[in-house]
């Protein structure tokens, strides 16, 4: 049952199916009978997140784990962010309609810098600290990955944890972790994230001091934890007939039309990072 003050603001907004959830193939779970909560938050419009193929692998990919439900969030247009702002209505994901602040961890995809102030925009939405060392054990953990986690460091501070390569390698590995910690009970944050650090390709801003030099370009980037890696390596698939793709036909499709359906050849011309869309440009 919708919340009155969502309701309340989705009689006030140009697009509200943008926010109403229950497209056809989107994953529904009892949450009282999951062990690990994942919110995957695309930061920009809900058109342009679901036109993203690499959401639909790892919303698969995450869910076929009975005891694991992965949800989807996404960037307000401004008339809903206004809105929500207004209602004091937290941003929240599209399957269960619970605020981000319920979930275990929630996972930010860095496709293309201009999206960063929409990342900062949506944990404020969210009601949740912006640097890493202001939340505890009580907030969820704030993961990124993609193309652009490859050049973290301008706002590492934000992020608990940074995949470098990709997902379908490092994030089931991540919510392993988080939920051997639930079980085991009384795991600290800092313990959780050694753990989580083992993980190949995986980089925890909190284990590492990073000096510049006066012109602010990174001099140097070194450990401040025991057994914590000097050199990460990047995650990748070496062979990916090894890799099952998706077998859903309609992993979550959308009730708007999408903005990048016949961009294919757009998308090669301007970008020459692979990522897990298996477009060799995004």
């Amino acid at each position: 049952m919708f919340d009155p003050k969502l309701k309340e603001a989705l009689g006030r907004v140009q697009k509200p199916g943008r926010y109403t959830g229950g497209e056809p193939g989107s994953i529904y779970k009892e949450k009282d009978k999951v062990d690990v909560r994942f919110a995957f938050c695309f930061p920009d419009t809900y058109e342009v997140g679901m036109s993203f193929l690499g959401e639909k692998i790892l919303y698969e990919l995450l869910n076929s784990h009975e005891n694991w439900w992965c949800e989807r969030a996404f960037m307000p247009w401004l008339d809903m962010k206004a809105e929500m702002e207004r209602l004091q209505l937290p941003l929240y994901t599209m399957e269960s309609k619970d605020p981000l602040t319920a979930f275990d961890a929630v996972g930010f995809t860095l496709q293309y810098e201009l999206s960063y102030t929409n990342i900062l925009a949506m944990l404020d939405l969210a009601h949740i600290p912006f640097y890493a060392k202001d939340r505890d054990e009580h907030w969820p953990l704030i993961v990124a990955g993609g193309p652009c986690a490859c050049n973290s460091e301008p706002i590492a501070d934000f992020f608990d944890v940074i995949q470098l390569g990709e997902g379908e390698n490092q994030l089931p590995s991540i919510c392993a972790e988080i939920e051997r910690a639930k079980k085991e009970g009384g795991v600290s944050k800092k313990e959780l994230l050694r753990r989580i650090a083992k993980i190949p390709g995986v980089y925890i801003p909190a284990f590492y001091d990073v000096t510049y030099f006066e012109d602010g370009r990174v001099k140097a980037i070194t450990p401040n934890e025991p057994g914590i890696p000097a050199v990460i390596t990047k995650a990748i698939i070496k062979d990916l007939n090894e890799f099952a793709p998706p077998t859903r036909t309609a992993p979550a499709l959308m009730c708007c039309a999408a903005v990048c359906a016949a961009a294919g050849s757009v998308r090669r011309a301007s970008c020459t990072a692979p990522c897990a869309s298996g477009m060799p440009a995004c």
